[in-house]
């Protein structure tokens, strides 16, 4: 996924020139309006976004099979660059960070052709190159990347002061540092920021296929039903089903390695027309070749569960509509690249049975469960230890709720009291939407009112529940939330807190934790990089002394 790439610049950007319809006059120090020039440029950014979006459409109609292949080839090409340990190692911050924004471009780019090209009605395409243009596909990646960048534009103008110049308004200053002064938006940046190095760890968690079926059909064994019954398919034919995929594209990657282009020195070249010909074959499978790798249990899921490009307009493609629906089948073949059907194998049955009215509470029920279990054992790792799980508290005649784990250290005496939450963001949250945020936040301080009402029950005369010794309430969630860094409790992500159990001495305080383990004053780029990536397509700020 892209997220907010400021916390890398200094704390003045400057956006390249772009051509606005509107004329102004250019307002005085004293009439300066940073809500007024935030309007105007937000109102820019969207037309412009428009227009790009329609732009690239335009180029993805023309796209046929091998446009598609080459896109898939080069998100391939991508993914081994920052997997690969031998690769990766030798990456400075600037190139990690420009696969990462390549690979969100390239998804996007898929899902374009995906949606509108002309590839899924001719089978025999993929006998011949003919037809097939390059320089298309360099120019839907390159409207990929500039889409991509104006959605991270909008992000950081709802964040920093901007300032438009120009008889215009093509030039648009934006300054960060005084965007930051309001507590508000500042939540916003910093929340981002967490967002972003969340997701980055995950990613570099990589697992091979077999070790992905493994953790899926462990995660889910307790609500098989729901799966068949929300799937239709068993979670066996499901695990199968990938495992068989993965088995034929690694056959065929094999088979294919003798009609592709080599240096001299005997390694692959992957810019050799005839590495990107055979690699691409092994994506392309016939309706009988697909029946030879996949059980037919499978097969009947991919063609229940296929791209739909009905399903999302050009704006939502961005949401990781692709992601969830990897599977892009053609009149009488399938195209299956191994980086969109592996890419979020459990994120996809963890939403299907979510959102699904019939599996929604038993599944709820049973991933809480597991969550507290994830917690317990990140736990240990800090000298604690299970003592109990929904302790129900009540004052009188009203219910407080239950305490959902306590876990005890017995070295040092302490006692933590956990609440846990295994919310998924909602999508809008995810990608910093600012109303989004508000409305989430005013719903999870519902989470804060709960545990202090807890927290001061148990503080008081005779409770009934005795704690003896030091103890600590803390709120651990699935995800980063917003409400840790407006709240006045202690609010982690399981990520967060797997780190915060092991310090000596424990931050008490979000602000503490966060400037210890984000770092958020340390810059991950020089300016010079950042420019390189700007001019590459990623970026449309770049650092001013201004």
């Amino acid at each position: 996924m892209c997220t907010m790439r400021t916390q890398f610049f200094s704390q003045k950007l400057v956006t390249h020139k772009v051509t606005f319809a509107m004329e102004h006059r250019i307002v005085n120090k004293i009439e300066f309006d940073p809500e007024s020039h935030r309007s105007r440029a937000l109102a820019k950014l969207r037309s412009e976004l428009e227009k790009d979006i329609a732009r690239a459409v335009e180029v993805a109609k023309l796209c046929g099979i091998w446009e598609l292949l080459r896109l898939c080839y080069l998100l391939r090409l991508t993914r081994i660059s920052m997997v690969v340990p031998d690769i990766r190692q030798n990456l400075a911050h600037a190139d990690v960070a420009g696969l990462q924004m390549r690979d969100e471009a390239l998804k996007y780019a898929i899902a374009l052709v995906a949606k509108h090209g002309a590839w899924k009605t001719d089978p025999s395409a993929i006998n011949s190159m003919k037809g097939f243009e390059n320089s298309r596909v360099e120019q839907l990646e390159r409207f990929a990347r500039h889409i991509n960048a104006k959605f991270e534009m909008e992000a950081l103008l709802h964040i920093a002061e901007p300032r438009l110049q120009g008889e215009r308004d093509q030039d648009c200053i934006l300054d960060l540092h005084a965007g930051l002064k309001d507590p508000q938006r500042a939540m916003q940046f910093y929340y981002g920021l967490r967002l972003e190095k969340t997701t980055q760890r995950k990613k570099d968690s990589h697992l091979s296929t077999q070790d992905l079926v493994r953790q899926l059909c462990n995660q889910y064994l307790e609500v098989i039903d729901l799966f068949k019954s929300e799937t239709g398919i068993s979670i066996e034919n499901y695990c199968a089903g990938l495992l068989g995929i993965d088995a034929a594209l690694k056959a065929r990657g094999e088979d294919a390695e003798s009609a592709m282009g080599f240096y001299p020195d005997g390694r692959i070249n992957p810019v050799d027309r005839r590495t990107f010909a055979a690699m691409a074959r092994t994506m392309f499978f016939t309706d009988d070749e697909l029946e030879e790798s996949v059980n037919p249990e499978f097969i009947g899921y991919m063609h229940s569960h296929p791209f739909d490009n009905a399903a999302a307009s050009e704006s939502e493609l961005r949401f990781h509509y692709l992601s969830r629906r990897p599977f892009l089948m053609g009149n009488g073949f399938a195209v299956l690249s191994p980086d969109l059907v592996f890419d979020s194998v459990i994120n996809n049955t963890h939403y299907t049975l979510l959102e699904s009215d019939d599996s929604k509470e038993k599944y709820k029920k049973m991933s809480a469960a597991r969550f507290i279990d994830l917690i317990a054992i990140a736990a240990e790792r800090g000298g604690y230890e299970e003592i109990d799980r929904d302790v129900f508290l009540k004052k009188g005649k009203q219910e407080l709720g239950d305490i959902d784990l306590m876990l005890h250290n017995e070295r040092s005496g302490h006692t933590l009291l956990i609440e846990g939450k295994n919310h998924a963001l909602p999508l809008g949250v995810y990608f910093r939407t600012p109303e989004s945020i508000e409305e989430h936040l005013r719903q999870t301080r519902a989470w804060e009112t709960k545990v202090q009402r807890r927290i001061d029950y148990l503080k008081g005369e005779a409770p009934s529940y005795q704690l003896t010794g030091p103890w600590d309430y803390v709120i651990v969630t699935q995800m980063p939330e917003p409400l840790s860094h407006l709240s006045h409790l202690l609010v982690l992500s399981l990520d967060e807190f797997e780190h915060w159990i092991t310090q000596s001495p424990r931050p008490d305080h979000f602000q503490s934790f966060y400037d210890e383990f984000y770092n958020p004053e340390r810059s991950s780029m020089s300016a010079s990089e950042v420019d390189f990536l700007r001019e590459e397509g990623f970026f449309l700020a770049s650092p001013t002394n201004d």
